[in-house]
């Protein structure tokens, strides 16, 4: 009679860390303890600085780390993490200073990873800090719905697609009450604001919450006009609010009105 295969130890997990957005104090509890305990640690490439203050700032033990570029999972990160779960090892997914790991950083690949090749193995959310809740908090808004158009930040082949998509959805949703919101830096920013100021058929009104939780944070609201005027540092993160409004009077008005109307 044929053996069967013997079983993964249990206990083996991937735990997703929402990272701080500025100030390591501000990571909950929950994530602290898996930084201090996890059998692997999965981390963006390029944020080893990062990951190294936060462990110095929370007097953290230095644990096993995977450094993951953006794009495919390389094999043998894959393999490493796997590996890891098989043994009943948690391996925890954090996303260093964004607060968004598998969005803004590149963990996309390692969860679909875990989830198509090892489905019984539990993945889990941790709470903590969230850089569209910061910034909604931070801004004042009342509107009952915001849409999330994602990240500016990109090569510049890629970055000039994106800020033209965002003026396209900002204009299209110009007939509801309605709020766009983009993870950006102070430079897209500015690009942004100078070409809604463009925009004469559209009455803009923007909230900008920059470097949150970071002793330079700011919040500056009003009109693309107001924003130059102040506008954030160049490489600041920033969440950016807009909403809009139709000026009827302009012949522009009338084309979107009838587009987005189709």
């Amino acid at each position: 009679m044929a053996q069967s295969a013997p079983a993964r130890p249990a206990g083996g997990r991937l735990l997703l860390g929402p990272g701080h957005l500025g100030e390591p104090n501000d990571l909950s509890l929950r994530v602290v303890e898996a930084l201090r305990t996890a059998a692997l640690l999965v981390v963006e490439a390029g944020s080893e600085h990062g990951l190294a203050h936060v462990q110095a700032r929370l007097s953290l033990p230095v644990r096993p780390v995977a450094f993951i570029p953006t794009g495919p999972l390389p094999a043998e990160a894959s393999a490493r993490i796997l590996a890891t779960l098989d043994e009943g090892g948690t391996v925890l997914l954090f996303g260093v200073d964004e607060g968004i790991p598998g969005y803004a950083d590149p963990g996309a690949a390692v969860v679909r990873a875990v989830r198509e090749t090892r489905p019984d193995v539990p993945v889990r959310s941790l709470g903590g800090t969230s850089v569209i809740g910061a910034a909604l908090l931070a801004s004042g808004l009342e509107l009952d719905r915001v849409t999330f158009l994602g990240v500016t930040t990109a090569p510049p082949e890629q970055r000039e697609r994106k800020l033209r998509e965002a003026l396209g959805w900002i204009e299209r949703l110009s007939i509801r009450e309605h709020a766009v919101a983009l993870l950006s830096t102070g430079a897209d920013v500015v690009e942004l604001a100078e070409r809604l100021a463009r925009m004469r058929w559209l009455r803009c009104e923007l909230v900008v919450c920059a470097s949150l939780t970071r002793p330079e944070e700011r919040t500056t609201t009003g009109a693309p006009e107001a924003v130059l005027q102040s506008p954030p540092p160049a490489e600041a993160p920033c969440v950016l609010f807009v909403s809009a409004r139709l000026l009827g009077w302009h012949p522009r008005a009338w084309w979107t009105l009838t587009t987005a109307l189709r």
